[in-house]
C-alpha cells in the first residue's frame, strides 16, 4: 500500500511514493476492469441460460428431450413445459379443495372397496387413533373396528373383553367405568413405541375421525355388548351422517336381527362362513352382507359361488388380506370388500 508523502521527505523518496501510489492506483483499476468483465459474462451467461430455459419451458424446444418432458404421465403432448405444468398444478389445486364424498355402502363402484381391519393395525396399535388416521391418509375406503360399553355406558373400542392384552391394565370392559378405562395406557400393538402414551379412544372419537377422512365406519358389535347400547350405537351412526355409508358387523346374528329392527337403512354384515342358510338369513335381513375368512374362498371355482350369492342381493367381504397375491385372487373372484391389515397402502 502507498505511504503518505510528508513535508520531511526528500525530492526521491517523494517520487517514490508517487509512483507507488500511481502503480497501487493502476493496479486496483485493472481488477476493477477484470470484475467488471466477469460481471458482464456471468450477466451474459445468465441471460443465456434465462433464454435457453425461455426456450424450452416457455416457448417449447425442438429437442428430443425437451419433446419427451412435454408429456405428461397420462400421454398427453402439450406444447409447452409451462402449459404442461400449470395444467397439472391447476388439476392438484382442483383435488385438494375438493371434499370427496363417500358413497353410500350400496352404490356400485365397480371396484373392490378396501377396509382397515382395526384400523392400519400393522402400522400402528390396534383400534387406536393412530391406526385410522394411517387409514384415512392411505386411502383406505373404510375403517374397522370393535366396540364395547364401559360400566357407565359409554361405547369404546376395545376387541377383547378385557383390557389386559392392550393396555396396562386389567379386568373386563363392562366392569371398568369410563375414567377407569381413560386412566389405562395402550401398551400394546405395532410400533407402539412410537405412541407413547395413548389412550383408549371411544366410539365417537372414532367416528370423528371416520368423518374427518371421509371413511366408512364398519363397526362390529361384539357378542357381549348387551343390546341395551344398540340404539345408542345407531344414533351416533346418524349423528355423524354415516347411515347409508357405513356397516354394522357381527359374527352373531342376534345384534344384526335387534338392529334391522331399529333401522332398515344401515348395512349390515354378518362374519361366518358362506352357507346357504346363512346366505338365506342376510337376504332376508335385507341391505347385507357377508364376511368370510380368505382362506374359505381362495379356490379355483369361487367366483361362480360369490356371483351366486351377488344374485341374491348379498355383497361379500373378505378378511383379512395381507397378501398381493391373494388380494388379487379376491378380486378376480369378484369379492365386494377386502378388509386388510396394511395392503390397500401397497396396491
Amino acid at each position: 500500500m502507498a505511504e503518505l508523502i510528508k513535508t520531511t521527505d526528500s525530492l526521491n523518496d517523494g517520487r517514490k511514493k508517487l509512483n507507488d501510489a500511481i502503480t497501487d492506483s493502476n493496479a486496483a483499476i485493472s481488477t476493477a476492469n477484470t470484475a467488471k468483465q466477469t460481471a458482464n459474462l456471468a450477466k451474459a451467461e445468465s441471460e443465456s441460460t434465462q433464454t435457453q430455459l425461455d426456450t424450452i419451458v416457455i416457448e417449447g424446444d425442438s429437442s428430443v428431450e425437451a419433446a419427451q418432458a412435454r408429456v405428461n404421465n397420462s400421454g398427453t403432448a402439450f406444447p409447452t413445459l409451462k402449459q404442461r405444468l400449470d395444467a397439472e398444478h391447476q388439476e392438484v389445486t382442483a383435488q385438494l379443495q375438493q371434499t370427496p364424498n363417500l358413497t353410500d355402502v350400496l352404490t356400485n363402484t365397480n371396484t373392490v372397496r378396501y377396509i382397515a381391519h382395526r384400523g392400519v393395525s400393522m402400522l400402528a396399535p390396534e383400534n387406536s387413533i393412530p391406526a385410522y388416521e394411517l387409514a384415512g391418509k392411505m386411502g383406505f375406503w373404510g375403517a374397522e373396528t370393535d366396540i364395547l360399553a364401559t360400566s357407565d355406558g359409554v361405547l369404546i373400542l376395545m376387541h377383547d373383553d378385557t383390557v389386559d392384552r392392550t393396555t396396562d391394565g386389567t379386568g373386563y370392559v363392562s366392569q371398568l367405568t369410563y375414567e377407569q378405562i381413560q386412566s389405562l395406557k395402550i401398551d400394546n400393538g405395532n410400533n407402539i413405541e412410537k405412541h407413547p402414551n395413548l389412550k383408549v379412544p371411544t366410539f365417537e372419537d372414532y367416528l370423528q375421525v371416520c368423518k374427518k377422512h371421509n371413511l366408512a365406519p364398519v363397526v362390529e358389535i361384539k357378542a357381549s355388548l348387551d343390546s341395551s347400547h344398540y340404539a345408542s350405537v345407531v344414533n351416533l351412526i346418524k349423528k355423524y351422517g354415516f347411515e347409508t355409508k357405513c356397516i354394522v358387523a357381527s359374527a352373531s346374528k342376534i345384534p344384526l336381527t335387534e338392529i334391522r329392527k331399529i333401522n332398515t337403512k344401515i348395512h349390515l354384515m354378518l362374519f361366518d362362513y358362506m352357507t346357504s342358510e346363512n346366505v338365506d338369513y342376510l337376504v332376508d335381513l335385507s341391505n347385507a352382507s357377508i364376511g368370510v375368512d380368505f382362506s374359505s374362498i381362495n379356490y379355483d371355482g369361487a367366483e361362480q359361488y360369490i356371483q351366486t350369492t351377488h344374485n341374491r342381493g348379498v355383497m361379500v367381504n373378505t378378511f383379512t388380506v395381507n397378501s398381493y397375491t391373494v388380494a388379487k385372487n379376491m378380486i378376480k373372484y369378484g369379492v365386494d370388500f377386502i378388509s386388510s391389515d396394511v395392503i390397500a397402502g401397497v396396491l
